[in-house]
């Protein structure tokens, strides 16, 4: 089976169901997948403090960080009930945010996060993916970024702008890749990426437009375009903040073509000068059992989401002076797993995906 074809996509999770390997993946030289009963069930890890930081968190707002036992915050096993990720984070809605410290003197001002109407950016997304123990090349995006009124008809108001995100340019360098599939690749650029963001800098849903004439079935690519960018909106507190601040930002988006409910912690970790770093760290957890994966075989019939565990790790860099109100570099670690059930309540091999992005701004 070589790498990028049809019956791969979408991206490796077929493959993972039928165990098959991709001609062009390289061995990661990680441990071994841990069984599917212990590692979709167990929690993601987290930094101490920001565990520490989630239940100052939930106790000083109840409402938007509860647990489990109420019925409306993080279920066990990773996966909503259904409806009931609605209750937690409608579908659709802006990011919420919850302050946990506002963190040690000297502070600095970070939010809001929401980027001036008429700001334009070029930024490059370089993006590897694995599954498994086996790593694709490097895919690497040029995108250029610009801050628009957002049309009557998505958002009323003026306290919102639209960050389009346009892709100037798509591909993958690497000799182990055919011709035809890195020339698919290519015809990605125009491709457009665009979502609302509010006036404390909470994103909205990304909703991506194909350029014309690229092939849908490569249409993943933007989607993971669409997970870094996600990762990377997100609102700051409005308050001063120092070394040792920690947020908590609930959101419902998109990762790895999976709809989820995502609580991030973020962390001040360093200020000098005029750069602010910042620690991110996400657990996500599935909005619903449902599973839709276009291409599996029939005879697995209804796919059904029993166990779930994504888990997200990185460090956002801003510039005050001269970055504006969106990153100037950032490095992420995505990682999901998911355990699927077919009709009549086979369980299938684990399916294992990760994510390695960098930004940095041009």
């Amino acid at each position: 089976m070589s790498l990028l074809t049809r019956s791969t996509l979408p991206l490796t999770l077929l493959a993972s169901l039928a165990a098959g390997s991709a001609v062009g993946c390289e061995e990661k030289p990680s441990s071994p997948a841990p069984a599917a009963s212990a590692s979709a069930a167990a929690e993601p890890a987290i930094d101490p403090a920001l565990a520490q930081a989630v239940a100052a968190t939930r106790a000083a707002a109840p409402s938007s960080a509860a647990g489990a036992e109420d019925g409306d915050g993080p279920p066990p096993g990773g996966v909503f009930a259904p409806g009931a990720a609605d209750k937690a984070m409608p579908k659709g809605a802006f990011a919420k945010l919850v302050v946990g410290e506002q963190g040690a003197e000297p502070r600095v001002t970070l939010g809001p996060l929401q980027p001036k109407l008429g700001t334009k950016l070029a930024v490059e997304l370089v993006i590897t993916r694995g599954q498994g123990q086996r790593q694709m090349p490097p895919f690497t995006f040029q995108l250029g970024l610009e801050a628009q009124k957002p049309a009557a008809a998505d958002v009323p108001g003026a306290e919102h702008v639209t960050l389009l995100a346009t892709m100037s340019s798509a591909k993958v360098d690497d000799p182990r890749v055919p011709k035809e599939q890195a020339a698919a690749v290519t015809k990605l650029k125009g491709t457009k990426l665009r979502f609302d963001v509010d006036k404390d800098g909470a994103p909205g849903e990304i909703k991506v437009e194909l350029a014309k004439g690229a092939d849908p079935d490569f249409g993943e690519f933007p989607g993971n375009v669409a997970t870094v960018l996600g990762a990377l909106s997100f609102p700051a507190p409005k308050e001063p903040v120092g070394v040792g601040a920690v947020w908590m930002v609930t959101t419902r988006e998109r990762v790895l073509g999976v709809d989820v409910v995502s609580y991030r912690m973020v962390k001040v970790t360093k200020i000098e000068g005029d750069v602010v770093e910042l620690e991110v760290a996400a657990k996500r957890y599935a909005a619903s059992p449902e599973f839709d994966l276009p291409g599996a075989p029939k005879e697995l019939g209804k796919l059904t989401l029993a166990q779930f565990q994504s888990v997200l790790q990185g460090t956002v860099s801003f510039n005050l002076k001269t970055g504006g109100a969106y990153p100037t570099a950032a490095t992420l670690s995505d990682e999901m797993v998911a355990v699927l059930t077919a009709s009549g309540g086979q369980q299938l091999q684990p399916v294992q995906l990760s994510l390695e992005a960098t930004l940095s701004r041009r």
